[in-house]
């Protein structure tokens, strides 16, 4: 009897697998938030604590009843929407990284779009130490808007995708704020020069922007719009372009690998919730310093923004801003409602996700979508 109740337990357990074959490891986001929500409660705010502990308690999944691709997919979920939360920082990255292809793709394939080219940009300088981080990344937003402002950038650039990503050195206790950006440029910059812009020169731009005495590091690569990395870049005719240099220009990036680079994590969990490297056990002390540290200097940062040709394309495809975007699903409803919902509860004594419930689609919008322009509980 005991070993059929396991079973049948085991077969409650969530199982969220996507159509690559991926399963998606709830658990271990749910367990990391419920660290930092140990630390919230402990020395930041109880209230705060408690929202991020209860952060993805409850899922609800759309659950298939005929073929597709996915079979279930997430409806609804309460999210507390902190940005020391890795529950919601996954869920935000996944919402970033589709808005930003969704752009991207409108852009390859609208006219007055589909001929720009990208370039990915990555800024970086000197780690600063903690009370200095909150300066650091208002002067790094300052001085990059202040870069792309000089003639000599605004030139080129038709509009960025900005995103800023911090990490933390555990040895030397420091943290290191920089910028990622794809650039839409016009064709013509790769063989105007004019209009080129040299890594090396790119590197005394934001030198001078930062006002620093050393050339900081930055890297820039040019983006394939579509198929893999290395492929020649053509003119309008197929013909091998040539950069002012003379050298056939090839595409070192793809949309593929770019989006992901602008769209990481601001800050990655395994920065923040420090663990002893021998035994695993959860540093409470220097998992609360980081977390404090960080919590005060990402408050009312904006991490990802959008200008130019990428914020005029956002709007005509109605993408939200990041800080109100919907941490749920986006799925169509043209399924004639041939599906269930399916609710999988956290169990914090057997830490992890049990299904406790199921609902027909139409008992369930009715609880659940009170209106088409919002979400009520």
């Amino acid at each position: 009897m005991q070993h059929k109740n396991q079973d049948r337990n085991q077969e409650l357990i969530l199982q969220d697998i996507k159509s690559n074959g991926k399963e998606i490891n709830w658990k271990s986001k749910k367990l990391n938030s419920s660290v930092v929500a140990d630390t919230f409660t402990r020395v930041i705010s109880y209230s705060k604590g408690a929202k991020i502990n209860d952060c993805g308690s409850l899922l609800w999944f759309r659950y298939f009843l005929s073929d597709k691709p996915i079979p279930m997919e997430l409806a609804y979920a309460s999210f507390c929407k902190n940005r020391m939360c890795p529950m919601c920082a996954w869920r935000r990255s996944l919402k970033v990284k589709a808005n930003v292809a969704k752009i991207m793709n409108f852009m390859a394939d609208s006219d007055g779009y589909k001929d720009y080219r990208y370039l990915f940009l990555t800024l970086t300088q000197k780690n600063v130490s903690a009370d200095e981080l909150n300066d650091e990344l208002k002067k790094i937003s300052s001085c990059f808007m202040k870069m792309f402002r000089w003639v000599e950038v605004k030139r080129m650039n038709n509009g960025f995708i900005k995103s800023i990503e911090i990490t933390y050195n555990q040895e030397a206790d420091t943290y290191h704020a920089h910028i990622h950006a794809v650039i839409a440029v016009n064709k013509s910059y790769f063989t105007n020069p004019k209009l080129y812009i040299k890594q090396m020169r790119w590197r005394e731009l934001w030198k001078k922007a930062l006002n620093i005495d050393y050339l900081p590091i930055i890297n820039i690569k040019t983006v394939k719009p579509d198929e893999g990395s290395g492929e020649v870049f053509t003119d309008d005719n197929g013909n091998p372009m040539l950069d002012h240099e003379g050298n056939i220009m090839r595409f070192p990036m793809t949309y593929n690998n770019v989006i992901p680079e602008i769209v990481k994590y601001s800050v990655k969990s395994s920065d923040y919730i420090i663990r002893d490297k021998d035994t695993g056990e959860l540093d409470k002390d220097t998992t609360d310093t980081v977390i404090s540290v960080l919590a005060s200097a990402l408050f009312r940062k904006r991490l990802v923004s959008f200008s130019g040709v990428f914020k005029i394309v956002a709007a005509i495809i109605n993408i939200p801003d990041e800080d109100k975007a919907d941490l749920n699903d986006d799925f169509e409803d043209d399924y004639e409602k041939d599906y269930l919902y399916k609710r999988y509860g956290w169990k914090e004594n057997l830490k992890n996700y049990y299904h406790d419930r199921y609902l027909n689609a139409d008992d369930f919008e009715r609880i659940f979508y009170r209106d088409k322009e919002g979400r009520g509980k």
